[in-house]
């Protein structure tokens, strides 16, 4: 189901990228992909990031560098653009992953904190004397 919305985001950046292909340079439009590599394995976790990394690249190649439509590739310059979109999208796709761990970890410390402050105070609230049973000092 994850891998399935991660091929859904891909999708419509393709849609998007391909509304500005004549606006903007290809080394940008690699930026799109990024951002969906980025968005992905924080929403969805490890296994969708790292598809939509490969995917990325893969669609990339195929819509976008000529000859279009082709995994072939003319210009050899894309291949260093490849490498550099996988390993990046690979990257920020694992630190993602870690900051999605370590919210977790930080929620969950919080919670257990929190238990035990108002645990905390339940125990000073009954060591305390029960100061209405005394009688009322003569002045």
């Amino acid at each position: 189901m994850m891998v399935a919305i991660a091929l859904a985001i891909c999708a419509g950046i393709t849609l998007l990228a391909s509304q500005l292909i004549d606006h903007i340079d290809l080394t940008n439009l690699v930026m799109l992909y990024l951002l969906g590599v980025i968005f992905t394995p924080m929403k969805l976790g490890r296994g969708p990031g790292v598809v939509l990394s490969f995917l990325s690249v893969a669609v990339f190649d195929f819509f976008f560098v000529p000859p279009r439509m082709s995994l072939s590739v003319s210009d050899t310059q894309y291949l260093l653009t490849f490498i550099g979109m996988l390993l990046t999208s690979l990257v920020i796709s694992h630190l993602a992953l870690s900051l999605r761990r370590e919210a977790s970890v930080a929620k969950r410390r919080e919670q257990r904190t929190d238990a035990m402050y108002a645990m905390a105070r339940e125990l000073a609230a009954a060591l305390r004397p029960n100061r209405s049973s005394e009688p009322a000092a003569v002045t």
